[in-house]
């Protein structure tokens, strides 16, 4: 009797049991459930079939009564609500799709990150290697679940070293922390200490690239440095940022080699402090002649005859400072020669158009098209000053700069330049080199102006775009003491709330 008495727990543990087994069996592949799983279902539909027959007079009495009967309705919406609930969840597994509401963007792909991977035409095997679970496994995954609304074919294989060891052995795995190999054919690129979206994107390029560019940087003129990772002026973060990807930077004396070597993609002229002599001149509008391209980087005082060279390509170079009139346009707390260039100020061209923030310069001079037009040279100008600048060309240290009416140029004017002849050769020149420092190039959209521009001068469209950027974290993080406090609160508190109010409405309406 006591038996018959608790069957209804045999029933419950059975549905229980059905329950588990249909959220397992639907998302198994028809011929591959598990055997253990199985013997669970049926196990499960056993018990309740048992209890079914033994309890039989009391479920009749139970499904007849009034109570029962006017339930029948809260329970059909219930069900209802359910099937709607899975229905939903179904359509959404079938047509995945992730917005990112967060303010840094931290769960969505950087646009070049989507470039690249829309770009893909031949299956990516990626092979992860975790240690169990960890934080990066967590983090890789959640990366790659991120690129399957964009592309197709990345094929994801996850393996742990310590259950697959021939694996981990044939791809000479041994890092615990975690491992990643990119493999497109007989092409690898392999990831262990940096597994970020900008680490992985860099490996795609490396990996489907069939173009190695060379980027030669001039030297003998008190040129930037493109190596010092110590020297904030240094430009080496930039450099190293796109030897990650399918760029080779190397130094070239033109004097000593006679010209600009042929495997030059493009010539980088990093804000020389000496003038460039007669004959290297002469290299450069050879070079140009050729189709060749060259990025010019000059600050204001630096190398004058190298800025009056450029008239040769329809860029005018002015000798002055770019400062402005209006605080609204530059940095607060910093002086008028700080230059903050908005959206507005930005012209159509294809390496300004992905940039979406603001790009900081700091002493600048101006960069325009030459008036009247040089014949031959098609020259358009990237960016421009607000209506509020003057370019002051008094800079002797002494004089107090301001606006002089007549003496100085003043409202809207060209920041940087780009020319291309009739030869197809192109010159690109900023009049300013701080915004690629070290110092400056995590400043609003620094990051990406500079390998867009390169990106464009040697023909690697889908490179030109907003880049993923580390900087951009947008983190929370809780202490021990936080986190279980989240945890006490949505697992147990919340949800303990509901179930006692619902238990006590019931006992209520018992008691009537």
């Amino acid at each position: 009797m006591a038996l018959k008495e608790h069957v209804w727990a045999l029933g419950g543990l059975g549905l229980i049991g059905l329950a588990a087994f249909g959220i397992y069996a639907l998302g198994m592949e028809a011929g591959n459930l598990e055997t253990e799983w199985l013997v669970m279902g049926l196990a499960a539909l056993v018990a309740v079939a048992g209890w079914v027959v033994v309890d039989h007079p009391r479920i009749s009495q139970f499904l007849n009564a009034r109570s029962t009967r006017q339930a029948g309705g809260g329970m059909g919406m219930v069900g209802l609500g359910l099937a709607l609930a899975i229905g939903l969840n179904l359509v959404a597994n079938q047509h995945d799709a992730r917005i990112d509401l967060s303010s840094a963007k931290r769960f969505a792909l950087a646009p070049q990150s989507v470039s690249v991977l829309k770009a893909l035409e031949a299956d990516v095997e990626v092979r992860a290697f975790f240690s169990g679970d960890s934080v990066e496994k967590s983090a890789f995954t959640d990366l790659i679940d991120g690129t399957k609304s964009h592309t197709r074919f990345l094929k994801l294989q996850e393996f742990d070293p310590s259950i697959h060891p021939i694996a981990a052995d044939k791809n000479s795995v041994d890092n615990q922390m975690g491992t990643v190999i990119l493999a497109m054919g007989d092409a690898t690129q392999r990831l262990e200490a940096d597994l970020s979206e900008a680490a992985f994107t860099n490996a795609l390029i490396r990996l489907t690239s069939n173009v190695e560019h060379t980027i030669c940087s001039t030297q003998g003129h008190g040129e930037i440095d493109i190596d010092d990772d110590l020297n904030p002026a240094s430009i080496s973060a930039m450099v190293t940022k796109l030897e990650h990807q399918n760029y080779t930077f190397k130094r070239v004396n033109l004097m000593r080699l006679g010209g600009v070597p042929s495997d030059c993609d493009l010539l980088l002229i990093p804000d020389p402090r000496v003038d460039f002599l007669a004959m290297e001149r002469e290299h450069l509008v050879n070079f140009n002649a050729a189709g060749g391209r060259m990025l010019v980087l000059l600050e204001p005082g630096h190398s004058n005859g190298l800025a009056i060279h450029m008239a040769q390509y329809g860029i005018d170079v002015g000798e002055n400072m770019v400062l402005e009139n209006n605080p609204n346009y530059t940095v607060m707390g910093g002086d008028a020669s700080t230059l903050v260039i908005g959206q507005n100020q930005m012209t159509d061209h294809p390496i300004m158009a992905p940039i979406v923030g603001m790009v900081l310069l700091r002493v600048a001079r101006t960069v325009q098209a030459f008036q009247p037009p040089i014949e031959g040279f098609d020259v358009g100008e990237l960016m421009l000053t607000s209506e509020f600048a003057w370019a002051e060309s008094r800079i002797d240290g002494t004089t107090p700069p301001k606006p002089d009416l007549g003496e100085d140029m003043m409202g809207k004017m060209g920041l940087a330049a780009v020319s291309v002849a009739d030869s197809g050769g192109i010159v690109l020149v900023f009049g300013d080199a701080d915004f690629s420092s070290n110092e400056l190039l995590d400043q609003g959209s620094n990051f990406d102006l500079l390998p867009n521009a390169i990106a464009w001068l040697v023909g690697e469209t889908d490179q030109v775009s907003i880049r993923a950027n580390p900087a951009a974290r947008g983190l929370f993080t809780l202490n021990g003491a936080q986190g279980l406090m989240v945890w006490l609160v949505s697992l147990l508190v919340l949800p303990g709330i509901t179930v006692g109010g619902a238990v006590a409405t019931w006992i209520a309406r018992r008691k009537r």
